[in-house]
């Protein structure tokens, strides 16, 4: 699994790195690669050998750039059709606009959450994400 950032606020891009590492490592959760980065076309040239079970986080606004987080979700999808995806951003407003671009996101988590909440659902998508299939 590779596990990807879209995030252009520095702060909150280093906070969920160490989220997500942290959370792998607790969980015993294996990446391949782990890359963060505030460019749309930079993620999504990242992306274009991608595997499967991807791991998208990606934020819906994105300061100074031509693409929001929802452009970037269905550039995802038609690279990665598989991939989960997973919005985080302070614009809770915006969640129900998440279905109109039909990117099937696995969750929509607050960056302004408690700290306890928000490191919860973050790790509820891994534990999602790498449950075993029931048959």
């Amino acid at each position: 699994m590779n596990i990807y950032i879209l995030e252009d606020n520095l702060i909150q891009q280093q906070r969920l790195e160490r989220i997500v590492k942290e959370l792998c490592l607790n969980n015993q959760v294996r990446y391949r690669n782990l890359f963060s980065t505030a460019k749309p076309d930079h993620l999504l040239a990242q992306i274009e050998n991608a595997a499967d079970h991807q791991l998208y986080f990606l934020d819906l606004e994105i300061k100074n750039e031509k693409h929001t987080g929802l452009e970037v979700a269905q550039g995802i999808r038609r690279i990665d059709p598989y991939g989960t995806i997973v919005f985080v951003t302070t614009h809770s407003e915006l969640a129900p606009k998440t279905f109109a671009y039909r990117v099937a996101a696995l969750d929509f988590i607050e960056k302004d959450l408690p700290e306890a909440e928000f490191i919860q659902k973050v790790e509820a998508c891994f534990l999602l994400m790498n449950a075993e299939p029931s048959l």
